[in-house]
């Protein structure tokens, strides 16, 4: 055999082994993204006890929510709680204040009373609920904010419907959950008010980062093989997960932006990529060295002033309580 029939071999088959490592990482990532590790409610509520997001025995005595489940278009069934406002606090527009909150990938519910306590204190009624594929709503595949903002959307049309349309309504989400009440709040235009933390601008984005820094993975073809798994599993692509293309259109919608300065999982430069894509009236804050959804606990009475002070600004309140 001539020499360069072996060289051809041995580099088609470096080829081959090239493409089946890639292949194989890109499988994995979209496993581990598409159906995340589930844990049971109770596991969760102890290791909100024990990270300091919840007291002990507060779930029943503090917030005692309402729990209910509501059907998906899409055919499943969603968990939701709904919290009363804690203060009879009275509105110059005699509107109730309504905020629902949105958790983030492999979380669940109840791990976003960490804010709702923010909500209570300023009397508004707390409706919180569970992404599909997450805690007790059905298990169904993850796509990361796209059909979890056509679930929000029915969520919000169930808190209309159960609180009526003289409402002052807004979302507030964290990690994957901002991500969704971004693209919600763009494709549905039906909240008065958006609360975002530690979201991506862009799920493409967001995966190259991760691929790149985080598991040192090679960007060609990893990203186009997770492409084509993704949208074979979640009937999706990463495209319609564009967060910030939707902020464009929503000048009418008060938004607020938080981020901590050390998120090395969504990678703190994609808050001003928000930021920038959103027109009228929006706020910014950032902590300084908090992790990804840490700044709350890092900074909970500075996180506190800043967000009553967008309440206040945005005109959602008449006053901080």
């Amino acid at each position: 055999m001539e020499w360069y029939y072996i060289v051809l071999i041995v580099i088609g088959g470096l080829v081959l082994l090239y493409c089946l490592f890639t292949l194989a990482a890109a499988i994995y990532v979209m496993k581990v993204m598409t159906k995340p590790y589930w844990r049971p409610v109770d596991k969760h509520i102890q290791d909100m006890i024990k990270d300091k997001r919840l007291k002990e025995n507060e779930l029943e005595e503090y917030y005692q929510p309402e729990n209910t489940k509501i059907d998906s278009k899409m055919g499943y069934k969603l968990q939701v709680s709904y919290i009363a406002k804690k203060k009879d606090v009275k509105f110059a527009d005699g509107k109730e204040r309504v905020v629902i909150l949105v958790h983030g990938w492999t979380s669940f519910r109840y791990a976003m009373l960490v804010y709702g306590k923010i909500y209570l204190d300023q009397g508004f009624h707390v409706f919180c609920y569970d992404h599909r594929n997450h805690g007790e709503s059905d298990k169904k595949v993850t796509t990361m904010g796209n059909k979890e903002a056509d679930d929000l959307q029915t969520v919000v049309e169930y808190v209309y419907e159960k609180m009526g349309k003289n409402i002052v309504l807004g979302t507030h989400g964290e990690s994957m959950g901002s991500a969704t009440a971004m693209t919600h709040a763009g494709r549905y235009h039906s909240v008065d008010f958006m609360v975002e933390d530690c979201g991506y601008n862009s799920l493409r984005d967001l995966l190259k980062y991760q691929c790149k820094e985080l598991n040192h993975l090679p960007l060609f073809p990893t990203m186009q093989f997770g492409d084509l798994i993704f949208r074979l599993v979640a009937h999706t692509s990463y495209k319609e997960v564009e967060p910030q293309k939707g902020l464009s259109t929503c000048d009418d919608i008060p938004m607020y932006f938080v981020q901590g300065t050390n998120d090395t999982f969504v990678p703190s430069y994609m808050v001003y990529k928000c930021y920038d894509a959103k027109n009228g009236f929006k706020m910014i804050d950032t902590y300084k060295d908090s992790a990804h959804a840490c700044s709350i606990m890092d900074y909970p009475e500075e996180y506190r002033q800043n967000l009553n002070k967008f309440l206040l600004e945005a005109k959602v309140i008449d006053k901080i309580n």
